[in-house]
């Protein structure tokens, strides 16, 4: 199968310019003329392909039908030049006139002295693309118009150049036709994962939208485009799953050409895909590029998910390959990283460090309507420093966002990326519920005073915050994790929280309650390093403790109300620093509203007055190391923890101690 697509070899067209323009090209017995040789030949791109077995849409091989237009450049006395038509010509190829190269022939005999616009078009013959394209060649302004397109067709494929030359002698020319066109793919791979849920694959049809901007006219001699100022449908059909898609492992689900300027720009695009037994399923994806000679792919799995989803640009079609792929893209300023985000990129790399001048802060963008579904921002060993931003009443993460449902940061290697956030509430708070914020090998600090890190709206339910090997630097008096809401899933694995109130905290003023897991961290800070608050109305808390070091200057380590509590193989170290604490006593109070307990590993509250500790305990190989001398009590030893009875401080006797060597001699003895 030949793979490009053949051009048609016109032999030899003996063409010769009259005095006057208007006429004919006729014979010119005076042979003042030249022969004029055009070589034609397919896309450079698709030659120097990786995959030069290529099978699939944009082969070519349907763009059998050449048309040269032939017109005299005309230039009067001010220097001002109009085109002047003389001869179009055409002509159905046969497959034997192939060269195996591709390459095709064209010569004009035309008239020495004179300049000529020569119009190359090769498309499919008319009754195989429906008429798409109308050709108007009669004119001062060579054009071709497209009507209205239906998707998958691949008869819509087409070429062109544009050449002048002035005419001095036999010459000949090689000529690279390119195409006027963008190519959009869209490609998913659950074709049958639909086909188990009992859904006819075969039944699928996808129509296109797109927003306006689409040429409906080409200017062949200056390239111009006349753009609709509508939105441009592209007739639904069936995908054409035996054309190979440009992504490996993905299959088509639509394919348009798209006549465009040459620049890229752009242009929102909606996919209403539809099937026997499916209810209508819209995939929207705002400024998808598109640049005319380049092709567009956006992939994903498409039919079962709306919001995952790559979108690259590929330059297949005449130059090498290299990618500008806006799955993984790179943003050295924070505009490059709004941009990116709002065309719902998987992953932005950062190559230089961001924010911290006066020309362009985070408040720039307020008001940018950005969803994150899943986004990955690589801080690659830079600094990211930016203000919260509020949009009404939500704040968003890293200046961008408004609704953040899913956003990861990391680096790739060893160096940490560091995340500054500055002065205007928290720093990273999710308002929508049932979200998921996943933090790695990050350094986030706090020049204020205010939270670190906060997410969840105050009656939010469903989020998950998964921190793994995140180092948290807070203010004098911030937070370094504070949940809001309740069946909330938090995990914390290899961090560092050093905080000015509270390490881990949830604000219990409305339906706490979620589940708590922390691993290999430290924790340290004046207050608690975890604070788990409660009400009558909440659910209970499940925390797990293990493989921590925990230590509170001032408070104690833990304290919890209504919590299941599990605590393992852990340090907890209580300073007592505070300078009522001077007698060395530990203590503890309670009213209404909440519970302090001060110089204990930890403390298991009660939520109200007369209302004991409710929740089951599991205290094991627990190292305590505790400053105070004595307990409530004011007699010795110090309590490791402590619980609420309903009326007052009482000792939690299984601890969970690690007993001193001392003691482990004495029961040797």
């Amino acid at each position: 199968m030949k793979k490009l697509f053949p051009l048609l070899a016109l032999g030899a067209l003996l063409l010769v310019n009259a005095c006057s323009s208007d006429d004919d090209l006729a014979a010119d017995s005076s042979s003042n003329t030249s022969t004029v040789t055009f070589n034609l030949t397919k896309p450079a791109g698709v030659q120097t392909r990786a995959a030069a077995d290529w099978e699939g849409y944009s082969d070519g091989t349907k763009a059998t039908k050449l048309y040269v237009a032939v017109y005299q450049i005309n230039t009067d006395d001010d220097g001002n030049s109009s085109l002047s038509y003389i001869k179009e010509i055409s002509q159905l190829p046969t497959s034997d006139t192939w060269d195996d190269d591709l390459t095709q022939t064209v010569e004009l005999q035309l008239v020495n002295g004179n300049t000529y616009g020569i119009v190359f078009w090769a498309q499919a013959p008319d009754e195989d693309c429906s008429s798409i394209y109308t050709r108007n060649f009669d004119s001062t302004s060579p054009n071709i118009t497209i009507g209205s397109q239906t998707s998958n067709v691949e008869a819509y494929d087409a070429f062109y150049k544009y050449e002048t030359i002035t005419v001095t002698k036999d010459v000949a020319y090689s000529i690279e036709l390119t195409r006027p066109l963008a190519q959009l793919n869209w490609g998913t791979n659950d074709y049958d994962a639909v086909y188990a849920a009992g859904i006819d694959t075969t039944s699928i049809k996808a129509e296109l939208t797109l927003g306006a901007g689409i040429g409906t006219q080409l200017n062949l001699a200056d390239g111009s485009v006349e753009a609709s100022k509508e939105n441009t449908t592209f007739t639904e059909a069936h995908a054409d799953r035996g054309e190979e898609f440009p992504v490996s492992d993905y299959e088509y689900l639509n394919m348009n050409y798209v006549l465009f300027a040459e620049e890229q720009a752009l242009v929102d695009a909606t996919l209403t895909v539809s099937a026997t037994g499916m209810d209508g399923h819209t995939i929207e994806v705002s400024n998808v590029p598109l640049q005319r000679n380049y092709r567009t792919n956006i992939y994903g799995s498409l039919l079962t998910s709306t919001v995952q989803y790559t979108v690259e640009i590929d330059p297949y079609y005449t130059k090498p390959d290299e990618e500008i792929n806006l799955d993984k893209t790179e943003a050295s300023t924070l505009e490059e990283v709004v941009t990116a985000l709002t065309q719902g990129v998987d992953t932005i790399v950062l190559t230089g460090n961001i924010g911290g001048d006066e020309d362009e802060t985070a408040d720039d963008y307020e008001g940018t309507a950005i969803t994150l579904k899943d986004v990955v921002v690589d801080l690659n060993g830079y600094t990211l420093e930016t203000e919260s931003i509020t949009y009404g009443d939500n704040v968003t993460i890293i200046g961008a966002a408004s609704e953040v449902s899913e956003a990861r940061t990391r680096t790739t290697d060893e160096t940490r990326g560091t995340i500054i956030l500055t002065t205007t509430g928290e720093g990273i708070l999710s308002t929508t519920g049932n979200t998921k914020l996943v933090l790695s090998d990050v350094i986030i600090k706090a020049k204020s005073s205010n939270m670190v890190i906060c997410t969840g709206a105050p009656t939010s339910t469903g989020d998950s915050i998964i921190l793994n090997n995140v180092g948290i630097i807070g203010g004098s008096s911030s937070v370094g994790l504070c949940v809001y809401g309740c069946d909330n899933i938090v995990v914390v694995e290899n961090c560092s929280i050093s905080h000015g109130w509270f390490g881990i905290t949830q604000n219990g003023n409305n339906l706490p309650g979620s589940t708590f897991t922390v691993t290999n961290t430290t924790i340290t800070g004046p207050y608690s390093g975890i604070y788990l608050s409660s009400n009558t109305n909440a659910k209970y808390n499940t925390l797990t403790v293990e493989g921590c070091d925990i230590t509170s200057t001032e408070e104690s380590c833990i304290e919890v109300k209504k919590t299941n509590l599990t605590v393992s193989n852990s340090t907890l170290t209580a300073e007592n620093g505070d300078s009522k604490h001077t007698d060395g006593k530990q203590t503890y109070s309670l009213n209404g509203s909440g519970s302090n307990g001060y110089g204990f590993g930890i403390v298991l509250a009660g939520y109200a007055s007369g209302t004991a500790y409710e929740g089951t305990v599991s205290l094991s190989d627990i190292t305590y190391v505790l400053s105070a001398t004595s307990n409530p009590n004011g007699t010795t030893p110090a309590w490791n923890a402590c619980y609420y009875d309903g009326s007052g401080a009482a000792q939690y006797e299984d601890d969970g101690a690690v007993e001193s060597e001392e003691e482990e001699e004495e029961e040797e003895e």
